[in-house]
């Protein structure tokens, strides 16, 4: 508590020296508007964004200058903007400090005139535009790419004040954004620092643009280098309820992350096929639009674990990449006070691509339900568990063998409409596949394997219940089609849809369901 006090100290009560200095200044460099979720309804990214990152690579094919996404690419991002709901801190903190660096040329664009700039930054709108909300969202999801995790400057604090001192220049080319969450990888908010000012007695106040209090040149994080401690006080002004961020030097909670590597064209790290033919890594995400999120804890098939397990962090799991995301942290209300959010975005794990593995997702600690979305995307994968509401107490797994692109999936007690979606491509055709078992009694199995190569998606239940079956295609030639069947399995029976023949224009393709020495053939399209 008393280590707490001093860092608490406002930073008005004394004065320091600077030792370190970016030129960054909240107001002309930040945004006058502050960090937002998803209330808003702005735009997030879309098939251009994408293809400004990542190339030509996440285009099925281009149709009248415009880029149509791959059924990867278009799950990848839709996962990344549901990410997104609870804040875009990253993205305000990256772009930023671009534009400051004038950088903007290396990021896509020619000037800040793009966005209606008559000038500074803090001049720019976010009312009805478009492009600066969707290039907000770009820069946020730099936090996941490969190229700026793999340059992440993890040290101790005292550490991370000898890299500021170092790094915070006008001349020095890098701009640098600071990761910081409570203990638990909670709350993860990004802020930029921008100068390094000495205290004395071994304490320094990093002064720091905040996306949450835009315009605020007052907000410091305090680093006391002798006890190896930092805190960061998320309030107005002191008084106010609290918002502790604090870690000590062996927490991990406070890091720095370098921007100019996210720029220019990035490896397709969850490309399919040949695309992506040099990843490593299949990417697992759980994201939902509330607060409070459940947990995965992700087991291989020698009993090792990553994840979260009773409140503890484990990371047994040879090659797997563990990537804390950052939404927003606590937010100012109009009268000043915090708004207490217990919105924890739950990390992004990469697995070894041919890792079998079985995932559970948790709602122990849960205080109320939450509905949540697991997105597997990869070389060997492309599939979205949807509307799983998981209420406390409640979990529900899955069991993964990428070889053989097998899913199986037993949901939570109170899911009623499991919804399970696949992405599949072949000869210029790319397919969305959506799989709803209908009025589901919840805690059952369903099992899901893709034959790729005779363009094949294997269902079968533990219990036999109907379900509807929605394929959108999406061609070089036309807009998207989209058919839907339903149909019934019963206990004892499997079906397959068989959904290469949609790649005619005139093609349909059938639902087969056999068992008991029988066997039915729908139509579908």
């Amino acid at each position: 508590m008393v280590v707490l006090c001093l860092l608490a100290l406002p930073a008005t009560a004394q004065a320091g020296r600077i030792v370190a200095d970016s030129g960054f200044r909240p107001d002309p460099d930040g945004f006058s508007f502050s960090n937002y979720g998803d209330a808003e309804g702005y735009g997030n990214l879309n098939a251009d964004q994408m293809q400004r990152m990542f190339g030509e690579v996440v285009c099925l094919t281009r149709r009248e200058g415009r880029c149509v996404l791959t059924p990867a690419a278009r799950s990848w991002m839709e996962s990344q903007n549901l990410s997104m709901s609870g804040g875009h801190c990253y993205g305000f903190a990256v772009l930023s400090s671009l534009l400051q660096k004038r950088q903007l040329p290396m990021f896509g664009y020619p000037s800040p005139s793009v966005f209606g700039a008559g000038g500074a930054t803090f001049d720019l709108a976010i009312e009805r535009n478009a492009l600066l909300q969707r290039s907000l969202a770009r820069a946020w999801t730099y936090q996941t790419l490969p190229s700026v995790n793999n340059a992440t400057d993890v040290r101790t604090p005292a550490g991370t004040v000898e890299q500021l001192r170092r790094v915070l220049s006008a001349s020095n080319p890098e701009s640098w954004t600071a990761a910081i969450f409570k203990p638990g990888y909670e709350d993860g908010h990004a802020i930029t620092p921008y100068a390094l000012e000495r205290m004395g007695d071994g304490v320094y106040d990093v002064h720091v643009y905040d996306n949450n209090w835009p315009a605020d040149s007052k907000r410091r994080l305090r680093i006391d280098t002798k006890r190896n401690r930092w805190a960061y006080y998320a309030a107005t002004r002191p008084g106010q309820p609290s918002a502790w961020y604090r870690g000590t030097a062996s927490s991990g909670t406070f890091f720095l992350l370098p921007s100019r590597p996210g720029l220019g064209t990035q490896p397709c790290y969850f490309c399919y096929g040949r695309q992506g033919q040099d990843s490593k890594y299949n990417q697992v995400t759980l994201d939902g639009a509330g607060e409070e999120h459940s947990h995965l804890l992700i087991t291989d098939d020698r009993g090792r674990r990553t994840g979260f397990s009773g409140g503890r962090f484990l990371d047994e799991i040879p090659g797997v990449e563990v990537t804390p995301r950052s939404s927003g942290g606590p937010r100012p209300r109009a009268d000043g006070t915090i708004e207490r959010l217990t919105d924890s975005v739950e990390p992004l794990y990469k697995i070894p691509k041919q890792t079998r593995l079985s995932i559970k997702v948790d709602g122990d600690h849960l205080s109320a339900a939450t509905r949540e979305t697991l997105t597997l995307v990869g070389p060997t994968y492309d599939a979205a568990v949807e509307n799983m509401l998981i209420r406390p107490g409640e979990s529900a797994k899955l069991k993964l063998a990428p070889q053989g692109e097998a899913l199986t999936y037993r949901s939570a007690r109170s899911t009623r409409r499991p919804t399970v979606s696949f992405g599949a491509q072949a000869k210029g055709v790319g397919y969305r596949i959506q799989v709803v078992a209908l009025e589901d009694p919840g805690d059952s199995t369903l099992r899901f394997v893709k034959d790729a190569r005779r363009q094949r998606l294997y269902i079968d239940d533990n219990l036999g219940q109907d379900f509807r079956v929605g394929i959108e295609r999406q061609t070089r030639a036309a807009d998207p089609t989209r058919v839907g069947r339903r149909f019934a399995i019963r206990a004892g029976e499997e079906a397959y849809l068989d959904y290469g023949p949609l790649a005619r224009p005139d093609g349909t393709g059938r639902i087969v369901v056999s068992g008991f020495g029988k066997r039915r053939v729908l139509k579908i399209g």
